[in-house]
């Protein structure tokens, strides 16, 4: 069992187990929410449209942003989200990622892309600074911004068929190129910590903290501010979690502490009761009770989450 709050520091990645609030304005649009804070496994997208992350040669390390993807510049390192309708982007959209570059010596170093040479989108460095290309219309083009090393950076970037292309670091305003229109598409995947699937040598070397994409909408410069200050507003945390699983039953009322694992039999001939007390941080203190009798409980399927 878990019960959700909503995030209570909003500054810092939450812990695994955290869940979208889908009725947050942040979540309106999000076609992509990937947190990065999986410590071993691949990589999850909160926003339940089946878009999770393949690692391949990366790994997790902590950092002042909490669980983050490491890659140290090994040819072919990279995370792989497959292509779908979702990430299939022509028109409107923001993307955000926070970084941490560690290396500054490579000449070509690609956090993000979505490009098989016919760009969506695709961001990289040239010694460190911020190159963008935008399909046909923004080709090339050198924002002026240099990553500082070992510092943590978010990179937010809206692009608007009418408006073109805004670039803010760190929630302010960076740069801003007029060339609109809409976008040429492809069929690659979104590619973390490398530009494409052949490079060996375009690898981002740095921390990956985490990658927000935004399809059909653009953010506005206060949404964006917002972003850069409590970047996980839009979260609930776990709070509790407890599972109760199925395997013998003893009497009709059990009662049981914190972390105490129960075994029942033959459930479907009695009802049981179980009773669960505990404490919160704050000191309040919680009962749940709950009649077994009013879930179907099967031998095939012998755990039963309480929420």
């Amino acid at each position: 069992m878990y019960l959700l709050k909503r995030n209570p520091d909003p500054r810092q990645k939450p812990p695994l187990g955290s869940v979208l609030d889908s009725d947050h304005s942040m979540s309106q649009e999000l076609v992509g929410y990937w947190l990065m804070n999986e410590s071993g496994r691949n990589i999850y997208d909160l926003t339940g449209q089946n878009m999770p992350g393949t690692m391949y040669g990366m790994n997790f390390k902590p950092t002042t942003g909490g669980m983050s993807v490491f890659n140290d510049g090994t040819a072919y390192n990279k995370i792989t989200i497959p292509h779908s309708d979702l990430i299939t982007i022509s028109g409107d959209f923001t993307i955000t990622f926070c970084v941490i570059s560690t290396d500054n010596t490579p000449q070509w170093q690609s956090p993000i892309s979505k490009t098989n040479n016919d760009s969506v989108f695709y961001f990289i460095t040239e010694y460190n600074e911020l190159v963008i290309e935008l399909g046909p219309n923004t080709i090339n083009w050198h924002t002026g911004y240099v990553f500082p090393l070992n510092q943590v950076v978010r990179v937010t970037c809206t692009y608007s068929v009418q408006n073109g292309t805004k670039v803010y670091i760190n929630g302010v305003l960076e740069a801003q190129n007029i060339n609109n229109g809409i976008l040429d598409t492809n069929t690659t995947p979104l590619y973390i910590g490398n530009d494409k699937p052949w490079e060996s040598s375009e690898m981002w070397e740095g921390y990956i903290i985490d990658v927000f994409l935004w399809k059909n909408k653009v953010l506005t410069a206060f949404q964006i501010l917002q972003l850069y200050a409590e970047p996980y507003a839009n979260i609930l945390v776990p709070q509790y979690w407890y599972m109760v699983d199925f395997g013998s039953i003893l009497s009709n009322d059990v009662y049981f502490s914190l972390g105490q694992n129960l075994n029942f039999s033959d459930i479907a001939n009695s009802t049981a009761n179980i009773q669960l007390d505990f404490t919160t941080p704050d000191s309040r203190k919680y009962r749940i009770t709950v009649e077994i009798n009013k879930f179907s409980i099967s031998s095939e399927n012998r755990t039963i989450y309480i929420d």
